[in-house]
């Protein structure tokens, strides 16, 4: 019982750290993903609005007596504010579930944590 808590102690030391390190990279990893979604998504709004813009003026130019265009044209634009509110939306989103990047000393105390747990795994 005694060999088998020393080995587990041991593999624990070794390998915590390792575990800890992967952990916070693959935050930082996270975080980075979500900077390109935002980015991404950011493009889209701007192709989105400019395209609700060329729908608008697509709108005024036209014929006011002609009501199955003015209709269509009214109906793209509709569709077009539609899709610049949900990117804006998606957006908000993102800014809202963005959790504070962790700083030196978080870190710092994430990986002292890491090796303490190690003692307290021995003395059980």
């Amino acid at each position: 019982m005694r060999v088998d808590r020393a080995i587990a102690g041991e593999v624990l030391d070794r390998l915590q750290p390792l575990g800890v390190e992967a952990a916070l990279a693959a935050a930082a990893a996270r975080v980075e993903q979500r900077s390109e979604k935002k980015s991404q998504i950011e493009l889209a709004l701007q192709q989105a609005r400019y395209e609700a813009v060329r729908a608008q003026r697509q709108y005024d130019a036209a014929d006011p007596d002609n009501r199955l265009v003015t209709g269509e044209l009214e109906r793209r634009w509709n569709e077009r504010l539609t899709a610049v509110r949900d990117l804006e939306l998606e957006i908000d989103r993102l800014d809202r579930d963005t959790a504070p990047p962790l700083t030196e000393s978080d870190r710092e105390r994430l990986m002292a944590l890491g090796h303490d747990l190690v003692p307290a795994f021995a003395d059980s």
